[in-house]
């Protein structure tokens, strides 16, 4: 589609009515058709089918395109006037268009330089408009061109790497992701630029904590407490919000969720203020994590989760991780229906988005849903497929916690030995202070050997993955290693012993109002009842 206006500023020097004329000759042969304007006041116009416009195209030389290209873009700034933030993409393209043709004819001159970097501004800006809207693969787009033609115009810019590691990240190349990041810190450096360097450190750190075991809680706390001086002298609020949110992240991993909870406040302060829609969704998106696996009641937890979905009116791409976190809740309450209706959906808007990462690791989540309502089928088959794409990722962090939880669906399914293989990836994979993954792979594993008569063995493991947990604010969590030292005892005959630590692990349930689990360990204590001498 093009307006009347732009053809005639581009056919300089004919005369407009010589331009009308032309064009209602085109209309009369049927190559051209009036349509809707963009701008009030304008005519518009479109090509009868893309392979005329192609053909037209094609027959203008290379050196007039560049020319046409620069002229178009100044043209709709123009025209655009106070809406030219909705036209950066298309301004962007244009003038990268005009930059190819002049640097393959001419190659790169001051001339070309300031071309690039024009369409790269643009570009860059577009693209954190995509990031903040969870528009991966465009953002993905925008971005690696916005870098690869600041490289051509010389210029260095760690803000505009910092959001394409982001992005890259989101998109599941983690390696690449880490590189971009290593390069907006090398640029920031080189600037003297402390607060960007700040801030990419604290992303690649956060990046490190999910691909490097030997990455530890700490190492990341260390990264984000030396960043967060730097980002409060400039007043960075983006900053100060990103750090905040990555300090809860290390509170995730080590189960701290009211703690994780109260971080998340700054976190959502700075971001308020910095009116980032993307970093708000990320801080809002955590909020639901913490009330989720947190102390927070299902019920309440489930209400909450109802509000931040609500605030979060028309950006699917909150919406969808807030319905995983209710899902959860749900299934806690006693209502799987609508717990896996919730998970499908949200499944859906990641795949629409091209959130490859996000999806992978959501499937832990509807595994989740699954494992409380007791369907250990079902559990299998949705953590198998995270399973796969994170191992292909070169994910390690939530692939050592899927590789626990589908230990746990298969054992439930009497096949020990592939339980014990995927206890085995799940140790090699985890961190020693991902607090989840080392309870949760102990407690499979002492299950497994119980059942092949390993009883010493398997209570020390059992007993291992309760202390662990028992510090913690998860209280599924924690239910969990009870039930499963339970399962261990029981099974080597310790059956008055077992319905102690039963009555344990209905207690943290209840406390967390998880009907679900609730329900099968009282059936479960009054089999051991049944079991017990009159």
């Amino acid at each position: 589609m093009f307006h009347w206006t732009a053809v005639r500023e581009l056919a300089v020097p004919l005369e407009g009515d010589r331009v009308s004329a032309s064009l209602m000759a085109l209309v009369r042969k049927d190559l051209i058709r009036p349509d809707r304007p963009t701008f009030a006041g304008d005519e518009a116009f479109r090509f009868r089918h893309i392979l005329i416009r192609e053909v037209c195209y094609d027959a203008v030389p290379k050196e007039l395109r560049a020319d046409l290209h620069e002229r178009f873009a100044a043209w709709l700034e123009r025209a655009a006037r106070s809406r030219a933030a909705e036209y950066e993409e298309l301004l962007g393209y244009h003038l990268e268009q005009a930059y190819r043709y002049r640097s393959e004819l001419e190659g790169i001159d001051e001339r070309g330089r300031s071309l690039a970097r024009q369409a790269a501004e643009r570009l860059a800006s577009a693209g954190h408009r995509a990031l903040a809207r969870g528009d991966v693969p465009a953002a993905l787009n925008l971005l690696n061109r916005a870098v690869s033609l600041f490289d051509a115009a010389g210029a260095t810019r760690p803000d505009v790497l910092h959001d394409l590691g982001v992005v890259v990240y989101e998109s599941g190349d983690l390696a690449g992701a880490d590189q971009v990041l290593t390069r907006a810190i090398e640029q920031a450096e080189s600037l003297g630029d402390r607060r960007l360097g700040a801030r990419a450190l604290v992303e690649r750190a956060a990046l490190r904590q999910w691909t490097d075991p030997s990455f530890e809680v700490d190492d990341l706390l260390r990264v984000t407490e030396q960043a967060i001086p730097v980002l409060e002298e400039s007043s960075d609020e983006l900053g100060l919000s990103q750090a905040w949110r990555r300090v809860a992240q290390a509170y995730w991993w080590q189960c701290r969720f009211a703690a994780m909870e109260e971080v998340l406040g700054r976190a959502l302060m700075h971001a308020e203020r910095a009116g980032d829609a993307h970093e708000l969704s990320e801080v809002l998106i955590m909020l639901c994590r913490a009330v989720a696996m947190g102390p927070t009641p299902a019920d309440e937890a489930a209400r909450r989760c109802r509000e931040i979905r609500e605030r979060a009116e028309g950006d699917p791409y909150t919406q969808a991780w807030v319905d995983y976190m209710l899902a959860v809740a749900v299934a806690m309450q006693g209502t799987p229906d609508e717990a896996r209706r919730l998970c499908a959906a949200a499944k859906r808007t990641f795949q629409e988005l091209g959130l490859n990462v996000a999806l992978a690791v959501a499937d832990m989540y509807a595994g989740m849903v699954e494992l409380i309502t007791g369907d250990a089928v079902a559990a299998e088959r949705e953590l198998r497929a995270g399973y796969i794409a994170l191992s292909e990722m070169g994910e390690r962090a939530a692939l050592s916690t899927m590789a626990a939880m589908r230990a746990r669906a298969v054992y439930a399914q009497g096949r020990y030995d592939e339980a014990e293989s995927l206890t085995s990836v799940s140790r090699e994979a985890a961190s020693h202070d991902d607090i989840v993954t080392q309870v949760k792979w102990r407690s499979a594993l002492a299950t497994v050997l119980a059942r092949r008569g390993e009883a010493d063995r398997a209570e020390v493991l059992a007993r291992e993955a309760v202390a662990l947990a028992s510090p913690t604010d998860f209280l599924y969590l924690r239910g969990h290693a009870l039930d499963d030292l339970a399962e261990v005892l029981e099974v080597s005959g310790r059956a008055e012993e077992a319905a102690a630590v039963v009555e344990e692990a209905l207690r943290t349930y209840d406390a967390k109002g998880d009907v679900a689990s609730s329900g099968a360990v009282r059936s479960r204590l009054d089999e051991l009842a049944a079991t017990r001498p009159a």
